[in-house]
C-alpha cells in the first residue's frame, strides 16, 4: 500500500498538505547552528562559581528544550490542520445510512427516457440524483464510490472507484435522461465486472454496497423474475449488499403519441395525403385535446381528440405537399409529466413523377403490368404512376442506372454480369424492383454471378416444377400484398390457373414469403437489399395461350386477380422508400452520396445542433459513396449535408414502449434483494456534504494557544538571561 492510501484511509483530506510538517526541522537547525563554542581555560579562583553556573545552566538547557519543542510543534499543528483530518461520529442511522467500516459503493442509475418524468417540480433521475447526495454525505471518509448508467447502452461512468466525493457528485449532477430504454442486462453485466475488480484490488475495501436506482419499468425489469438478469441479481447479492431503491409516483398519468403512419410514404406534388396519428392515454381521460401537424415549422393542419382513460385514438389529418423532394413533418401534443413522448418526427418524400419502367425481351403492344398500374385506376390518397414505359433489355442496357422508380423485369435472362450488377446497385440505393420468373428466364453461369443473384433475390433457385394444376396458399392473408383479398374468397385469387414455377432451394434470413402453392411452395418473395427491396414472382405473370418457347406457365393477366395484386404488390415495394429516413433511436443512419472525394466534408448536423464530420468508405462501384452513423442516441432531426447546404433529412424517434408507465412491483424481487420505497427528498443543494469539520478547528484552536504560549515564554526566558 502507498503511504498516501494509508493517510487518506487514515482520515486526512488533502494528503499533500501534510508535507509542510518537514518545517518542523527549521527550529532544529537553528538551534544547531547557534550552539556556542566555549574555549576551556582552567582557573582555580573560578571553582566555586563554576558549581553555580552548573546548576543554572541545568535549569537554562531544560528551559531551551522546552522552547524548542514548542517552536517544532506549530509547523506540525498547522500542516495537519491544513490536512484537513477529519472523525466519524456515530450517529442514530440505521440500515444502509449506519456507521460501518470503509466500503465501495457502486451506484447503478436509471437514466433511460422515463425517468424524465416529472411530479411536484422534480423528475424522476433528479429524484434519484437526491437520494445518491444523501447517502454520499453519510457515507465515512475512507469509503470509494462507483458510478453506472443503467441506459440503452448501459456504461460506467466511474469505473475504477474513487474516493473523492466531489467528483462522484460533479458526475452524478451532469447525467441526464436518454431518448432511449435501459438494457438491464448489459448494466449488471457492467456492475458485476466491476464487483469483481473490486475484490481482487488489494487497495480497495472489500466492503461491496450495490444501489440500483430506477423506476423498474417493465418493459426492462421483467427479465429479472427469470433468465440471465435474474441470475446476474442473485450472484451480485451474494457479492455484497445489493439495494434496490423504486423511484416511482403513485399513479402516474401521461399521454403520448405511439405511431403516426401515412396513406402512402411516397406523396405526390398536389395530392393530398392522409396522415394517421395514434394517441395514448395512460391513467386519464382527456377531452378537446389538440394536435398539431406541422410541415417545415409551419403549422398546417390541427384537430381536437376525446380520449379516455387508458385508451387510445386514432385520427387521420389531410396534408398536401405543394414542392418535391424531402420534408420534415411533426406531430405534436402539449407536454405534459413526460414531455419526450409528446411528439413524433417524420420525413416524407414528395415527387412530381411517379415513374415504372418495364423491360421485356421484346415490347409488347399491349403490357399487362401498364394496364394494371395506369394512373387512371389510381386515387388521390393513393397515386399512381405518371410515367410507364416499357423498353427492351437491349435499351435498358444503355440507360443510366438511377432510371425508373419501379422496375419490373418481366421474365428476361439475367445472364450479363453488367446487368445483374445494375440492377443489384438500384436496388441498394434504394430503389424497388418486381423480378417475374417464368419459361425465358436462366441461371448466370458464373458462381459470382449466382451468388450475387441470391444475395439479391434471398433464395437459391433450384428447377422449374412439372406442369401441373398447382392450387394457391394465402398464407393466412398475413402478407400486404395479400392482405387486399381477405374476406373475398370468390375474388379470383384463389382459383388463379398456375401450371408450372421456379423451386426455391433455400430461402434467406430476412425473406418474406407472401404466396405459396397449397404444397408449400413458395410463388411471391420478397427480400429487402440495401436501402431497397425487390420481389421475385416465381411464375412469371402470362395470359394463358401457348408461346414459341412452350405451354404457358400460367394465366394470370387474364384473372380478375391480377390487377389488385399488380398494385398492392407495387404499393408494398415503393412504400419502403422512406424506411431509411425514419428510425428508432439507437439504430444506424446509413446513405450513399455521388461525386465524393476524399477532399470533400460529409458533416451532419444532430438535433442538438451539434455536427460530426462523417468517414465514407471507398466506393465499390461508380455510383457513390456510402457511409454510416451509429450514434443516433438522440431524439429529433439528422441533417447530412456539406458545411453550407443540406441535402438529406433523417428522423430519429423512441420506441414509446415506456410510456405506459408500468413499473415491476418490488414484490416480485423482494427475494434477491432488499428493496427500499424512495420517498420526497430535501433539494440536491441542501444535501452536498460540506468540506469543513470540527477536527480541523480543535487544531487550529490548540495552535493559536501553543503560538502564545511559545511567545510568552521565550519572553520570560530572555529575561532571565538578561
Amino acid at each position: 500500500m502507498t503511504i498516501g492510501f494509508l493517510l487518506g484511509q487514515a482520515g486526512f483530506a488533502s494528503v499533500g498538505m501534510l508535507f509542510w510538517m518537514a518545517a518542523a526541522a527549521i527550529p532544529i537547525v537553528l538551534h544547531l547552528l547557534k550552539r556556542r563554542h566555549r574555549l576551556v581555560v582552567p582557573w582555580a579562583a573560578m571553582r566555586l562559581l563554576q558549581q553555580v553556573i552548573q546548576r543554572q545552566s541545568r535549569r537554562a538547557r531544560w528551559q531551551q528544550w522546552l522552547l524548542l519543542a514548542m517552536r517544532t510543534s506549530i509547523p506540525v499543528l498547522l500542516a495537519l490542520a491544513l490536512a484537513g483530518p477529519s472523525r466519524s461520529v456515530p450517529s442514530d442511522r440505521t440500515g444502509i445510512d449506519a456507521i460501518r467500516s470503509n466500503k465501495v459503493w457502486i451506484f447503478v442509475v436509471d437514466t433511460s427516457y422515463s425517468m424524465g418524468y416529472q411530479s411536484q417540480d422534480l423528475t424522476r433521475l433528479e429524484r434519484a440524483k437526491q437520494r445518491i447526495s444523501q447517502l454520499t454525505s453519510n457515507s465515512d471518509q475512507g469509503d470509494a464510490f462507483a458510478l453506472i448508467v443503467l441506459d440503452q447502452p448501459s456504461r460506467a461512468i466511474i469505473v475504477q472507484p474513487t474516493w473523492d466525493k466531489q467528483r462522484l457528485l460533479s458526475e452524478v449532477l451532469r447525467l441526464q435522461t436518454s431518448s432511449a430504454g435501459c438494457d438491464l442486462l448489459s448494466a449488471l453485466t457492467i456492475t458485476d465486472q466491476l464487483v469483481a475488480n473490486c475484490l481482487h484490488d488489494d487497495l480497495l475495501p472489500d466492503n461491496i454496497e450495490i444501489v440500483i436506482l430506477t423506476d423498474l419499468g417493465t418493459d426492462a425489469w421483467l427479465p429479472a423474475i427469470s433468465g440471465s438478469a435474474a441470475t446476474l441479481l442473485e450472484k451480485l447479492h451474494r457479492s455484497g449488499t445489493l439495494t434496490i431503491e423504486s423511484i416511482t409516483d403513485s399513479n402516474p398519468a401521461n399521454l403520448a403519441i405511439e405511431d403516426v403512419r401515412l396513406s402512402s410514404a411516397r406523396a405526390m406534388v398536389g395530392n393530398s395525403i392522409q396522415v394517421i396519428v395514434t394517441i395514448a392515454s395512460y391513467g386519464q381521460a382527456v377531452q378537446d385535446l389538440p394536435v398539431q401537424l406541422q410541415i417545415g415549422g409551419q403549422t398546417v393542419a390541427e384537430q381536437s381528440v376525446d380520449i379516455g382513460a387508458d385508451q387510445r385514438q386514432e385520427l387521420r389529418l389531410l396534408v398536401r405537399l405543394d414542392q418535391p423532394g424531402e420534408h420534415h413533418m411533426s406531430v405534436s401534443i402539449p407536454s405534459d409529466n413526460l414531455k419526450i413522448d409528446n411528439r413524433i418526427d417524420r420525413i416524407v418524400l414528395a415527387e412530381a413523377d411517379f415513374r415504372t419502367l418495364t423491360v421485356e425481351n421484346q415490347p409488347k403492344t399491349v403490357n399487362p403490368w401498364q394496364l394494371a398500374l395506369r394512373p387512371s385506376l389510381a386515387t388521390e390518397l393513393s397515386p399512381g404512376p405518371t410515367d410507364l414505359s416499357s423498353v427492351s433489355v437491349l435499351q435498358w442496357s444503355a440507360m443510366p442506372a438511377s432510371r425508373g422508380d419501379l422496375l419490373i423485369l418481366d421474365d428476361i435472362a439475367l445472364v450479363n454480369s453488367n446487368s445483374l450488377q445494375r440492377l443489384a446497385n438500384f436496388i441498394q440505393q434504394g430503389g424497388a424492383a418486381i423480378v417475374a420468373l417464368g419459361a425465358d428466364f436462366s441461371l448466370p453461369s458464373s458462381t459470382g454471378d449466382r451468388q450475387l443473384l441470391r444475395s439479391l433475390l434471398g433464395f437459391e433457385l433450384g428447377q422449374a416444377s412439372e406442369m401441373g394444376d398447382w392450387s394457391i396458399d394465402p398464407l393466412e392473408y398475413k402478407s400486404p400484398v395479400i392482405a387486399a383479398f381477405a374476406g373475398y374468397p370468390n375474388a379470383g385469387l384463389l382459383t388463379t390457373p398456375i401450371f408450372r414455377y421456379w423451386q426455391v432451394a433455400h430461402l434467406d434470413t430476412g425473406a418474406m414469403v407472401d404466396m405459396a402453392t397449397t404444397t408449400g411452395a413458395p410463388l411471391i418473395v420478397r427480400h429487402p437489399y440495401g436501402q431497397g427491396m425487390v420481389a421475385s414472382i416465381l411464375s412469371a405473370p402470362e395470359d394463358g395461350r401457348q408461346t414459341t418457347s412452350g405451354e404457358s406457365w400460367n394465366a394470370i393477366t387474364t384473372w380478375p386477380s391480377f390487377l389488385p395484386l399488380a398494385q398492392q404488390l407495387a404499393s408494398s415495394l415503393i412504400q419502403l422508400d422512406t424506411k431509411h429516413l425514419n428510425v428508432r433511436v439507437g439504430e444506424a443512419l446509413k446513405g450513399q452520396v455521388v461525386g465524393t472525394g476524399n477532399s470533400d466534408k460529409i458533416i451532419l448536423v444532430r438535433p442538438d445542433q451539434d455536427w460530426v464530420e462523417l468517414t465514407v468508405q471507398t466506393p465499390t462501384t461508380t455510383d457513390g459513396w456510402s457511409w454510416t452513423y451509429t450514434d443516433t442516441n438522440m431524439q429529433g432531426v439528422y441533417r447530412l449535408g456539406s458545411a453550407n447546404s443540406t441535402t438529406q433529412l433523417f428522423a430519429a424517434n423512441i420506441d414509446p414502449v415506456q410510456s405506459d408507465m408500468k413499473s415491476l412491483d418490488l414484490t416480485d424481487i423482494e427475494a434477491i434483494a432488499s428493496p427500499k420505497k424512495i420517498v420526497q427528498h430535501e433539494s440536491i443543494a441542501a444535501s452536498i456534504p460540506s468540506q469543513s469539520n470540527s477536527t480541523a478547528r480543535i487544531l487550529l484552536i490548540v495552535l493559536g494557544l501553543l503560538l502564545i504560549a511559545e511567545s510568552s515564554f521565550a519572553w520570560l526566558v530572555g529575561r532571565q538571561v538578561g
